[in-house]
């Protein structure tokens, strides 16, 4: 387990584990070193900054710190003559070779969080080469940072929890800068900053990225999945790769059709199905409000009815034509998932004012991901569908950030919530991440569970 060690005498504090251990100043809350398997590394300048309605504020001022078995919370006062504080979490796990940082902000006015940034500076460490990952699906956005020392054995890294991190180097590759936009104005506990340490490969994935780099970020995710990952694979298929969307099941010979493609499943051991036939009794392609025009197949084909909330889980029954293709995937041992699209214009009498805008990426109106109402509607709706009918999980797509008056950073953050809190609702749920995942990264992928 994680060792705590006290040195009020010096003014000093430790977080230790069987890795790494981080000193502090008790007198100014920054991070004086860290010492990684008997590597010392120093640093200074170890600071965070936060802007509200696009001006920086002071909070540098430390009036207290709490220690806990793990962790360590300095907070400072800010000075604007309000009773605005920042809160700064630091935290060492069993195991961890990395440390987190987080940053809370009480926004006791609802001010909007434009933006928080944070740096550090190392101060006895040579570092030749630095590589700033970039997101290849979306280069404005960039995954890490990793910094190589001169005799080409430690590597150090740091990274935020989620995909809108900027990072800089600078002072000769010694200060590392970071920051990102937020765009939230209730109180708000930030993604985790990440500061970790490797021992650099002789071996290189690509000319920027190091074996032992990929390792080290890859197993610093691993660490933070919304529920234990599932201890063997699955056998899951994908019903559009069948040309499924083909198949009308609300005919005898389309019902015919996918019970063959069920009986396939079931002959090769597939447990589980992406499932999106068309069902014409039930929707129509005619009245997709989705760019790609498929909003009639998600849902299990109860899509357009839910976004119009002409269907409801618990007050309406199960259409015919789709208990059927339940029933049947049931006797055959086969759990069907459907395509979800989030961000359509779902609507909900007296309440959608709170989330929808107008967009024509959903023919009129989309709903916001960034709006809290919306975020705790949806997820509410996910657990009620999947109760309902007994489906194996959700495959998510279309899951674009297309409010402008919101951050994507915002919209984001609200789309892991749901997924999130949905897996640690149903934990046996499938999250089959499609075609739109691909722009988040890695710490969008953590809730995928399959």
């Amino acid at each position: 387990m994680s060792i705590m060690i006290h040195f009020y005498h010096d003014n000093l504090f430790e977080l230790s584990n069987e890795y790494l251990t981080v000193q502090f100043n008790l007198s100014n809350g920054q991070i004086t070193s860290f010492n990684y398997k008997s590597q010392l590394i120093t640093i200074t300048n170890e600071t965070s900054f936060i802007v509200l309605n696009n001006v920086l504020i002071d909070c540098s001022k430390l009036i207290n710190f709490k220690e806990d078995v793990h962790s360590i919370n300095f907070t400072y006062a800010c000075s604007n003559k309000t009773n605005y504080q920042l809160t700064i979490i630091y935290t060492l796990k069993f195991q961890w070779e990395f440390l987190e940082k987080q940053i809370y902000f009480e926004n006791i006015d609802n001010k909007s969080i434009t933006s928080i940034e944070t740096t550090f500076t190392l101060t006895n460490k040579i570092i030749p080469s630095v590589s700033i990952i970039q997101n290849r699906q979306d280069l404005n956005k960039e995954h890490t940072i990793f910094l190589r020392t001169k005799l080409n054995t430690l590597g150090i890294f740091a990274t935020w929890q989620h995909p809108f991190g900027h990072y800089s180097i600078t002072s000769n590759n010694q200060t590392v800068t970071s920051s990102y936009q937020i765009g939230i104005n209730i109180s708000y506990l930030s993604e985790g900053f990440l500061i970790g340490f490797y021992k650099l490969s002789t071996y290189w994935h690509t000319n920027d990225i190091n074996y032992a780099e990929r390792e080290a970020y890859e197993k610093a995710t691993s660490f933070f999945y919304p529920i234990p990952q599932r201890k063997q694979s699955i056998k899951h298929a994908v019903g559009w790769d069948s040309n499924d969307y083909q198949i009308d099941i609300s005919t005898s010979h389309g019902v015919e059709e996918y019970k063959r493609l069920i009986d396939r499943c079931a002959q090769l051991g597939i447990n589980s199905l992406t499932f999106a036939p068309s069902n014409t009794n039930v929707s129509s392609r005619q009245e997709a409000t989705d760019d790609w025009g498929w909003e009639s197949v998600l849902w299990l084909s109860l899509g357009e009815k839910i976004r119009l909330e002409q269907w409801k889980p618990y007050r309406d029954s199960i259409p015919l034509t789709i208990q059927q293709m339940l029933d049947y995937a049931q006797f055959k041992q086969i759990k069907l998932v459907p395509y979800v699209y989030p961000p359509l214009g779902y609507r909900l009498k007296g309440k959608d004012q709170a989330w929808l805008f107008p967009s024509s990426h959903c023919k009129t109106v989309c709903a916001s991901l960034a709006s809290v109402e919306f975020q705790q509607y949806f997820l509410q709706l996910l657990i009620d569908f999947a109760q309902i009918t007994g489906i194996g999980g959700y495959a998510w797509d279309y899951n674009f950030f297309y409010d402008t008056q919101n951050t994507e950073y915002s919209q984001w953050r609200g789309w892991q919530w749901i997924r999130t809190e949905l897996l640690v609702a149903l934990p046996y749920l499938i999250m089959d991440h499609r075609y739109a995942s691909q722009y988040d990264g890695p710490w969008s992928w953590i809730t995928l569970n399959g």
